[in-house]
């Protein structure tokens, strides 16, 4: 089944301490499900959340973020953006340790109209559960609602051919994963809000921060709004 919600009601809100509101996301719960996957859509222009990214805003380097930094691909190799500014701050160090010299962190927002399936299996949190059953999982669950994903293909990449995305339960709460094909199709944006450099002297540790005006056409959060972002 698909559930059409009013923006009022899914758009992932961004407050004036840049935070994303999970009410949107996580708020739909159906009074009853044939399956435990279920649709809903998110209009242009919804804020989907914060990334640490490599490089400076203007090189667009955001798909390589996940893909090819363990070895190969994975069936999770996707973006993964944190719903505020700070928990993506968290992740700047996994850029120097990458042998980064510069990163940012952008905001995600939807370009297009976008689908987002829901799993909400509790299975999908347990660290205990092995990451082969939790593919398994939702593998299972897009062929019951009449989706079938390419066996062959890493389990996002072949979310990702459905033109889907895939909001499910992690350790606290919910986390939303963006296949890649969805920025090499344009379907998302990268609005940059801060960039940072890594320390020459003490590699590995932050030596400058600068917010970045972000475009307030896109995104409605002003210079104004960011944080400090030697605080971050």
């Amino acid at each position: 089944q698909m559930l059409v919600l009013d923006n009022a009601a899914t758009c992932v809100q961004a407050n004036a301490r840049g935070r994303a509101s999970r009410r949107g996301l996580a708020g739909c719960t159906p009074a009853v499900a044939p399956a435990p996957l279920i649709f809903i859509r998110l209009a242009p222009g919804t804020l989907l959340g914060f990334k640490a990214a490599p490089g400076l805003p203007e090189q667009g380097r955001l798909p390589a973020i996940e893909r090819g930094a363990h070895g190969g691909p994975s069936d999770w190799a996707a973006i993964y953006p944190q719903l505020d500014i700070a928990a993506a701050a968290n992740y700047l160090p996994n850029q120097w340790d990458r042998g980064e010299a510069e990163a940012h962190i952008a905001a995600l927002v939807c370009e297009e109209e976008l689908s987002v399936a829901v799993l909400r299996d509790a299975r999908l949190s347990e660290g205990s559960y092995p990451e082969a059953d939790k593919a398994s999982l939702v593998r299972q669950a897009f062929a019951n609602a009449g989706l079938s994903l390419a066996p062959a293909a890493p389990l996002m990449d072949a979310v990702g051919e459905h033109s889907v995305c895939l909001l499910a339960r992690d350790a606290d709460g919910h986390e939303l994963i963006l296949p890649h094909a969805m920025w090499r199709h344009s379907a998302l944006s990268a609005l940059p809000l801060y960039s940072f450099s890594q320390s020459a002297r003490i590699p590995g540790t932050t030596s400058r921060a600068a917010a970045v005006q972000p475009d307030t056409a896109a995104l409605c959060l002003s210079r104004e709004d960011l944080a400090d972002p030697a605080q971050l």
